[in-house]
């Protein structure tokens, strides 16, 4: 079979940088041209957009990137007009080319419906910018109390999404995981969605789902190659594994190089030993909610035919990413400034080193944009890359304040403790 490019359309960095050099390695071994980064919305530091923008500085034919909506003013009567503002921004300076909108995670729990996000979603229509987003609408899957209580089943999220379709039919919407189904059912809901909203499309990352499709292939094969023209390929790979350089690069070739073949594999699909770990591990987690019968040794990857691993390997994500603006150095950078003071403010290790060269940089960028390319290419990018390749982390006890303080599902940390010492 012919080498066919791949757009990752689903990896992650969260609030450390990891090693984006090691990542775009790994790209480049098993073929993939481009991956999407996901900005994610985080209590008290707004989002970690900053570092999805620096590493698309740093490598910007490896990386797209999306942003994130920062909540932290979400109770602000302003917050429309100020989330519009923020988007152009990332768009105009970072080069973000679509959103990924959280609305239920540990920064906020909203509805899609909610008519706050309303100018976003045309905002983003106007824009020609994809918007992702990760609902449940499996009717099968059984959401926990907590979003039970709060409203966010399966079927009221189906009838939202709709909602935001019908509405917004000028702005593509991408549901992460498949919508999360798992079942035949799940996957007949996600079709009709389908059938029904040209401007609806659905990734295929997390690691849960794929070993679902390895539990069964046809049933997958059969939906998968039916939309193939609505589908797009993800890993959910994660950059900010905290592992040794060797591990990591192995890490992440294994996640290209296993998703990869499993599309393209007719027959018996060859489980690694990492993988077969992994697979135990998941089995022993889902047997809570989901009673696992069969799981085969000896899986079939799902063997689909070259026109569809073209549209599902690359030619949606093309056509869905929007239009790349010229990166602003300088102002990456300064952002990138005020990331780290939040970082440290909110607890996390300071890079303080990071955070001199990064205004080093602006010093040589208000001088003159040619010396600040010229540093760049004397090596000085290297020298910041080198920096950066440390880690720094939110500790436990920060990251379960954050959740305490998250006690409804339209409330969200929108002001900073004025004393480190209250967390």
């Amino acid at each position: 079979m012919e080498k066919l490019p791949i757009i990752d359309m689903h990896t992650h960095l969260h609030i450390n940088l990891g090693n984006p050099g090691l990542f775009t390695q790994a790209m480049e071994e098993c073929g993939v041209e481009k991956a999407v980064l996901l900005s994610m919305p985080f209590p008290i530091i707004g989002s970690n957009s900053p570092l999805i923008f620096f590493a698309k500085m740093l490598h910007p034919d490896h990386f797209a990137a999306f942003t994130a909506i920062d909540y932290r003013d979400l109770m602000d009567p302003d917050f429309p007009g100020n989330a519009l503002r923020r988007l152009e921004n990332d768009v105009y300076h970072g080069g973000a080319q679509g959103i990924k909108m959280y609305i239920q995670n540990a920064s906020v729990m909203l509805h899609p419906t909610d008519e706050r996000l309303e100018p976003v979603f045309i905002k983003a229509g106007e824009l020609g910018l994809p918007i992702l987003m990760h609902l449940m609408i499996d009717a099968d899957r059984v959401a926990s109390p907590f979003h039970q209580q709060a409203g966010f089943t399966s079927e009221r999220l189906s009838e939202d999404l709709e909602v935001v379709l019908e509405k917004h039919e000028n702005t593509n919407i991408i549901i992460a995981h498949l919508g999360c189904c798992l079942t035949e059912r799940g996957l007949e809901r996600l079709g009709r969605l389908l059938d029904k909203y040209a401007n609806l499309y659905a990734d295929t990352s997390a690691t849960f789902l794929f070993f679902q499709m390895l539990r069964f292939p046809e049933l997958f094969r059969s939906f998968i190659d039916r939309f193939a023209h609505r589908i797009v390929f993800g890993t959910d790979t994660d950059l900010s594994a905290d592992i040794d350089p060797v591990t990591l690069l192995r890490y992440y070739s294994e996640a290209f190089r296993i998703n990869r073949d499993f599309y393209s594999t007719r027959g018996v699909f060859r489980l690694t030993d990492e993988l077969r770990r992994r697979r135990r591990e998941w089995v022993h987690k889902t047997d809570s909610w989901e009673k696992v019968e069969v799981f085969p040794d000896s899986p079939v990857g799902l063997g689909l035919d070259l026109d569809s691993l073209k549209r599902i390997f690359h030619t949606n994500a093309s056509r869905l990413l929007g239009k790349e603006h010229e990166l602003d150095n300088e102002w990456i950078i300064e952002r990138l400034v005020e990331y780290a003071k939040l970082l440290d403010y909110a607890g996390g290790r300071s890079l303080h080193a990071y955070k001199t060269y990064a205004e080093h940089f602006i010093d040589l960028f208000k001088n003159s944009r040619q010396d600040f390319e010229r540093s760049l290419n004397a090596g000085g990018q290297e020298r910041l890359r080198d920096t950066v390749s440390e880690q720094w982390t939110f500790s436990h006890d920060h990251t379960q304040y954050a959740f305490q303080i998250l006690n409804s599902h339209s409330r969200v940390i929108h002001e900073a403790p004025q004393d480190k010492e209250q967390l």
